[in-house]
């Protein structure tokens, strides 16, 4: 547990839920015992009955800012994303791993068909990419040969 500051709002999170929960601390609590000097927080809910509890008891994740709360909630969704790729790609790749071999071939194959130059009529064609031919005249070949 940190040090907080009497007054100061945090924000909770619950793995189970979605929410994100403003609390203000209202009250240190410093207790000297046989065993030492304990110092906790007491925190106010956003509640009509302005429910008070001993932040060492809560079941919740504790942040100072906006900013701590929503990287972590980022990290959190990302890694669960990250998960649910990863077992969707074993997934893939035990079911499905026939299929792919077979596409990544038929796409080769149209790949190469597409490469290769056309002659029709002494003009040669050629694929520069994106969607754009060029034409070249076989006699310009011999005359830059020359």
């Amino acid at each position: 547990m940190g040090k907080y500051e009497v007054g100061q709002i945090l924000y909770l999170t619950n793995e189970k839920s979605f929410k994100i929960i403003p609390v203000q601390v209202i009250e240190e609590v410093t207790r000297t015992t046989i065993d030492g000097v304990f110092k906790t927080y007491h925190i106010q809910f956003p509640d009509n009955k302005k429910t008070v509890a001993d932040i060492a008891d809560i079941k919740f994740n504790c942040f100072r800012t906006e900013k701590e709360v929503k990287d972590y909630l980022m990290d959190n969704t990302r890694n669960a994303i990250d998960k649910l790729l990863s077992t969707a790609n074993e997934l893939k790749t035990l079911c499905f791993s026939s299929v792919d071999s077979n596409i990544a071939d038929d796409q080769k194959e149209k790949q190469d068909e597409v490469m290769q130059h056309s002659v029709q009529e002494d003009i040669i064609k050629i694929d520069l990419g994106n969607g754009q031919v060029g034409k070249i005249n076989k006699n310009d070949f011999k005359k830059i040969g020359d």
